[in-house]
């Protein structure tokens, strides 16, 4: 059994964005080298990644860039060497949006069922 740890590193916009969830395809053309480690290749298993960061960067009014928690993941690509099962090139991250997040870092149950979310 081997253990692989690693950092994807890379900007893109969001997919789509609703009261529960954020999606966001993989841009390649945006992926930057991290820990010496290069690029992930194509159809990689990104397997074990739940509970990760999603980090969004903005420039406020006073010229301050600022990095924020934005949400945490739930999903990745799940790649398949059967064509059948999966569609090249289609890689979707999706997190869970952060405001669900309590300070001790567990869901908060309250906001979430008063948004009727399941």
């Amino acid at each position: 059994m081997a253990v692989q740890f690693g950092v994807l590193c890379g900007t893109g916009l969001v997919s789509s964005i609703n009261d529960r969830d954020i999606s966001t395809l993989l841009e390649r053309d945006y992926l930057e080298p991290v820990l010496g480690e290069g690029i992930v290749p194509e159809n990689y298993n990104f397997g074990g990644i739940s509970g990760g960061p999603v980090i969004y960067n903005t420039l406020t009014e006073g010229g301050l860039f600022v990095n924020a928690l934005a949400g945490v993941l739930i999903s990745g690509p799940n790649p398949s060497s059967k064509p059948e099962e999966s569609i090249p090139g289609f890689e979707l991250f999706q997190a869970r949006r952060a405001c669900f997040i309590r300070g001790d870092g567990f869901l908060n149950h309250e906001l979430w069922e008063s948004q009727q979310l399941r």
